[in-house]
């Protein structure tokens, strides 16, 4: 039996950037659960979620630019950016979640 020999070299600026973007996107995930979490009445559960995605979203940026994320992605996909990702992930927290979560409450009691 033969070994394959991939020899993939992937440079670990390059890993460390797509890490930053993949933990900007999961801020868009801990959003939907605080929405779902809201639909469903568990208040505590929908303000553990809006508290990590407010986490994620004042860590994000700081971590772009540690790891020189756009300067690194340009350069292999010069039409987008985390920027992108990031603007539509934070006006759909701040913008639908919050006020989602604050109108439930009201009704509730």
């Amino acid at each position: 039996m033969s070994k394959m020999n991939l020899n993939l070299q992937v440079e670990r600026p390059l890993v460390l950037a797509w890490g930053v973007h993949l933990f900007t996107a999961t801020g868009a995930l801990w959003g939907l659960l605080a929405i779902m979490a809201t639909v469903q009445h568990q208040w505590q559960a929908a303000f553990f979620w809006l508290g990590l995605a407010a986490l994620v979203d004042s860590l994000d940026g700081t971590l772009a630019r540690r790891f020189k994320v756009k300067g690194l992605l340009r350069k292999r996909r010069p039409r987008r950016s985390g920027e992108d990702l990031q603007v539509a992930r934070t006006g759909g927290q701040q913008g639908l979640d919050g006020p989602l979560l604050a109108h439930q409450r009201r009704w509730q009691g």
